[in-house]
């Protein structure tokens, strides 16, 4: 139901409308996501009901709420936030909830609000990760790509990689399939690197079709190569994922 505008409840309910039932009905993870949704569509006119609801979801114990609730003040810039901030990101993490820890990682990875500590950064994004808040796999593994840690390892940016990919975090397949097309910690494999675009791809993520549209294209001596990468740029391009288009225009302008 969340990710349709409507249900199958006699065929005429809409996710929004039960999303909200389950919050007024006391179910406390109803009204994060209805809260959540609320925000994503951008109706400047219901932006404050939806901070609203979040702290007072959060204040009932809702964790996701909480760190939905201090990203929002996070966003305001107002020092006098600050201490709320954190106190809310730690309890969250300390309780088991990822996206707090990630949230707290991010803080001392950029040096806002603490200063710059990789160290504690790295340990909470590999809590983070382990309690399965995959987007903070892939930035662990970014972290150690960009060289920012010391004792970075390519393999364990690989698993890491692997990790997120594998669970459906599909930016991560983006880098995982670069690693093996290029032999980053890994033997160099182009057909598994295409393998693992193919599954992101055909899961719905278009940035994975564009970049296997670009994988094809660039391939030597594979016949036919420009007609499968055309194939992979029209269904990002139809998807509106714009980088596919201007791939497909590109091959035009040169045929």
């Amino acid at each position: 139901y969340l990710n349709s505008s409507k249900s199958s409840v006699k065929g005429t309910v809409s996710a929004k409308d039960l999303l909200e039932t389950a919050c007024q009905s006391g179910f406390l993870r109803g009204c994060y996501f209805e809260a959540t949704q609320i925000l994503e569509e951008g109706n400047k006119a219901d932006v404050l009901k939806a901070q609203r609801m979040l702290k007072d979801t959060c204040d009932k114990g809702d964790g996701l709420s909480c760190v939905a609730h201090a990203s929002i003040l996070l966003e305001a810039q107002d020092p006098k936030h600050n201490e709320q901030i954190k106190e809310i990101f730690e309890q969250t993490c300390s309780k088991g909830i990822g996206a707090g820890c990630s949230k707290l990682a991010g803080l001392y990875e950029q040096g806002r609000i603490f200063e710059v500590n990789l160290d504690r950064a790295t340990v909470l994004y590999d809590r983070a990760c382990s309690l399965g808040h995959l987007s903070s796999c892939i930035d662990l593994a970014q972290l150690y790509s960009a060289g920012k840690k010391e004792g970075y390892s390519n393999e364990h940016s690989l698993h890491l990689l692997e990790t997120a990919c594998s669970g459906g975090a599909w930016s991560g397949c983006l880098q995982l399939a670069e690693k093996y097309r290029n032999g980053v910690g890994v033997e160099p494999s182009l057909n598994k690197a295409k393998d693992i675009l193919k599954r992101s791809c055909g899961a719905g993520f278009l940035k994975a079709c564009v970049q296997l549209g670009g994988y094809w294209e660039q391939q030597k001596d594979s016949v036919g190569k420009n007609t499968i990468a055309i194939e992979h740029y029209e269904q990002a391009c139809v998807g509106n994922e714009m980088s596919g288009c201007h791939r497909l225009a590109v091959i035009y302008n040169h045929s």
